[in-house]
């Protein structure tokens, strides 16, 4: 509910911003002609404003257009330790068409590691927590900004303690003997084959 209502928010304020945009535009023409300013001045002007306003909104609309193909978008965070089990899941949500941010896969060397892991949860649609041990302070932190954020949480932990409280509200998804059974359980959850557990 909190994401639809930020979207609607954000498509309302981009809206208004492209109006905005265009009357401004059409009033610098105007003013361009009315000083005695070149037409192509006018319209260097204008076409400068236009591309520091769509600069401004690039990565919102790129994402807006993302939600519109209706690709589910996954973001696994997880420990070092369960490392194995964190790249299965990211290729088996990729066999099954969905999109996956996974750390290994995007971000590279000079990246702002913190910004780039605030944008991909940002822009996911399910926040997946592999903690099969104690999760560290900066996994909690990403929890967090889910839960902020209102991106659907699927937890596999050990138990729901793990969470220092952040997942008392949630229904985590226990720990299963094989490697195997935790991917095709997250699978089914995030595709939709199975019923909330």
């Amino acid at each position: 509910m909190k994401r639809n209502a930020s979207r609607v928010s954000w498509i309302l304020g981009f809206l208004s911003v492209a109006v905005a945009l265009a009357s401004a535009l059409a009033a610098a023409a105007s003013l361009g002609l009315s000083l005695g300013v070149s037409a192509a001045t006018a319209a260097a002007i204008a076409s400068l404003i236009a591309s520091v306003v769509a600069g401004a909104y690039s990565a919102n609309i790129a994402s807006f257009i993302k939600n519109l193909s209706g690709t589910k978008r996954v973001f696994i965070s997880y420990a070092r330790t369960d490392s194995n089990l964190a790249k299965s899941l990211a290729s088996e949500l990729r066999e099954k068409g969905m999109e996956v941010w996974i750390d290994f896969d995007r971000i590279g060397s000079g990246d702002d590691f913190a910004k780039a892991i605030e944008r991909g949860i940002a822009d996911a649609d399910y926040f997946v927590l592999i903690a099969s041990d104690r999760p560290s302070e900066f996994a909690l932190h990403e929890l967090k900004f889910a839960k902020d954020r209102g991106v659907k949480i699927l937890p596999l932990v050990s138990s729901n303690e793990v969470g220092n409280g952040l997942l008392t509200d949630l229904v985590s998804i226990p720990f299963a003997q094989s490697e195997r059974e935790n991917v095709e359980h997250l699978v089914k959850r995030i595709t939709g084959e199975s019923q909330k557990t």
